[in-house]
């Protein structure tokens, strides 16, 4: 419900990376101290073959969508305008930490995302050489 680089508040969505590495990326950029980073979990979500994707191409995006701060309006009118057509139940979008790797959003009101199965998450432990002072 919060909002973020892809779309406003009060949106119902679900972030996920293509990668459990990705995912360490985009969790550990959020933490201004890497010595305090909490305990996490981490799991998989299967995703039908024939459910469609929209894609956000990074050379339509302005050239500051990557800055820290508040989000660019623009990237959140992209995700919301996708959230409102309710077409697909996914959206790729460049991870900002990374922008060769992909990010998802999931629209769960979307009637495909009931054919998602989720695994049991598992407690997740950052290799300490990510997380420790220097």
């Amino acid at each position: 419900m919060a909002p973020s680089r892809w779309h406003a508040r009060p949106r119902r969505v679900v972030h996920a990376a293509s990668s459990l590495a990705l995912a360490q990326l985009e969790k550990l950029a959020q933490y201004g101290d890497r010595s305090q980073v909490p305990p996490h979990v981490a799991g998989c979500l299967d995703v039908p073959d024939d459910v469609l994707v929209e894609v956000v191409n990074p050379v339509e995006l302005p050239p500051y969508w990557r800055r820290p701060g508040p989000p660019p309006r623009e990237t959140q009118a992209l995700g919301d305008a996708w959230l409102a057509r309710g077409s697909t139940l996914l959206l790729r979008v460049p991870s900002a930490v990374s922008p060769p790797d992909a990010n998802y959003l999931l629209n769960p009101l979307h009637a495909d995302f009931a054919r998602c199965v989720q695994s049991v998450p598992e407690a997740f432990e950052f290799d300490a050489r990510l997380t420790r002072r220097r």
